[in-house]
C-alpha cells in the first residue's frame, strides 16, 4: 500500500534515541561484567577503545603462562 519503503517510514528520532541508549547500556553492562569476572578470575579484562590501537605487548612483558598443574589455573580455564 505504502510501497516498498513503507516499514521504514516509521523509524524517526525516537527510534534513533531508543537504539542508542539500548546498545550503549548493552555496552556499560558488558564492561562492567568483564571487568568484575576478570578481577574475580584473576586475568586481564578485554581491551577497549585506544588499547587496540596500541601495540602488543613484547615477550618480555607478557605474564609467564601457568603450569598446566597448577589448581587454580585448571579452575579459571575450566570457566572460559
Amino acid at each position: 500500500a505504502g510501497g516498498a519503503m513503507a516499514p521504514y517510514r516509521v523509524v524517526g528520532p525516537a527510534s534513533l534515541v531508543a537504539w542508542f541508549m539500548q546498545y550503549s547500556v548493552m555496552g556499560l553492562a558488558f564492561q562492567f561484567f568483564d571487568h568484575a569476572l576478570s578481577k574475580a578470575l584473576g586475568v586481564k579484562p578485554v581491551w577497549y577503545g585506544e588499547e587496540l590501537m596500541l601495540p602488543p605487548p613484547s615477550k618480555e612483558e607478557q605474564t609467564p603462562s601457568p603450569s598446566q598443574s597448577d589448581p587454580a589455573f585448571r579452575a579459571k580455564s575450566t570457566l572460559k
